[in-house]
């Protein structure tokens, strides 16, 4: 049986540090000279005033973005993301044990562990980010 060549996927993670260090175009100037990106794995995302979006658009039409949120908080503003061009089966979070507690903005918040699982037609990519936990939780 002769063997098809296996297809190059392209994936970047990146830590984005919820857009504090540029605006959603900077960034996708910056992943543009990374392209061809197949799967883009975001981390500290902040989805206040829609920059995720607003990404996303900058990339270009065939991308879509998964967002689920990294806080248990009211307001669940900030989280991890996928980014891509493929065709995707499903996207979904996955719950993670532990978490810790930060001060953020003068008000403790729960920082829950999870990831972003995103389904393709021939694989499956999880995104997590675990910079925030203890030590002892990692």
């Amino acid at each position: 049986m002769a063997r098809s060549n296996p297809r190059v996927l392209r994936l970047v993670a990146y830590n984005i540090f919820g857009f504090r260090k540029g605006s959603p175009s900077q960034l996708a100037a910056y992943l543009k000279s990374l392209m061809p990106i197949d799967v883009l794995c975001l981390n500290e995302v902040s989805i206040k005033d829609r920059r995720l979006d607003q990404l996303t658009r900058h990339l270009g039409e065939e991308y879509k973005s998964f967002f689920f949120s990294t806080t248990a908080n009211k307001n669940p503003e900030f989280g991890n993301a996928v980014i891509t061009r493929l065709p995707v089966k499903s996207a979904s979070r996955i719950p993670l044990e532990g978490g810790s507690k930060v001060l953020w903005r003068g008000e403790a918040v729960q920082i829950i562990r999870n990831g972003v699982l995103v389904d393709f037609d021939d694989f499956s990519v999880c995104c997590t980010h675990l910079d925030h936990m203890r030590e002892t939780e990692r």
